[in-house]
């Protein structure tokens, strides 16, 4: 019988605890006019405060702070545009994205007080990976033209002296191939490729050939598969160098 009475007692409370919470965020207001209606989230001193979702004319989900989006959310438009990114005292802040109804993103960048002021800076290119390689570096030359070069260095110099199996996957181009470079002309942007080849390893061993005397020969230690990925963004004459 006591155990009864305390199951039914904790049953009692725990629906008492939950019909508060219940109306606690019933009676939650949220102060932008737009997204006011219907509140589901967290709340304090009878106001939207941390993570919520509010929907009125217009849909916010994400962070507020009293009563206002605040930090990160998105909101949904009523002609079904979004922006998603940061938010401060109810307006658009910092870093964040305006995409079209028709998903199609419209802006990218920096916002100051629901204003855009500043479009984010993408990388012109980027290095996706490199394996088995010193070092790999790109740059842009401005002569106009519109090409991509891919060089292979060693030792200080353009070099390709026991180089085996190059292979060059890109995305777009004609390729021509020179004596230490291959070129890509008639690019579509962005511009992908992975280079692939087998090159003498740089560590060798040193063989005594004549014995009690001072001869000796010198051989590499195995070959290595090197691999890199680029991206390309924009339109010009670009420069790969790969040291291995």
């Amino acid at each position: 019988m006591k155990t009864i009475v305390k199951l039914s007692l904790s049953v009692l409370l725990l629906l008492f605890v939950v019909n508060m919470n219940a109306q606690e965020t019933a009676n939650c207001k949220v102060l932008n006019e737009k997204i006011s209606g219907e509140y589901t989230g967290a709340c304090k001193k009878g106001l939207a405060h941390g993570k919520g979702k509010s929907v009125g004319t217009d849909t916010y989900e994400g962070r507020f702070k009293a009563g206002h989006p605040h930090g990160f959310g998105t909101y949904t438009f009523a002609t079904g545009e979004k922006y998603t990114g940061s938010w401060k005292k109810g307006k658009k802040q910092g870093l964040g994205k305006l995409i079209a109804a028709d998903g199609n993103l419209v802006k990218e960048g920096i916002w100051k007080a629901d204003k855009f002021v500043k479009e984010k800076e993408f990388p012109k290119y980027a290095i996706l990976m490199k394996q088995n390689v010193q070092s790999v570096s790109i740059y842009k030359q401005n002569d106009g033209t519109d090409k991509i070069e891919i060089i292979l260095f060693r030792d200080g110099k353009k070099n390709t002296t026991g180089v085996k199996s190059l292979l060059i996957d890109a995305t777009s181009g004609v390729q021509d191939i020179a004596s230490s470079a291959v070129f890509y002309t008639g690019v579509n942007y962005p511009f992908e490729a992975t280079i692939s080849f087998t090159a003498p390893g740089r560590f060798s061993k040193t063989t005594q050939t004549s014995p009690g005397k001072a001869v000796f020969s010198q051989e590499a230690i195995g070959d290595i598969d090197c691999k890199i990925n680029i991206r390309i963004m924009e339109k010009g004459h670009w420069i790969v160098k790969i040291k291995y």
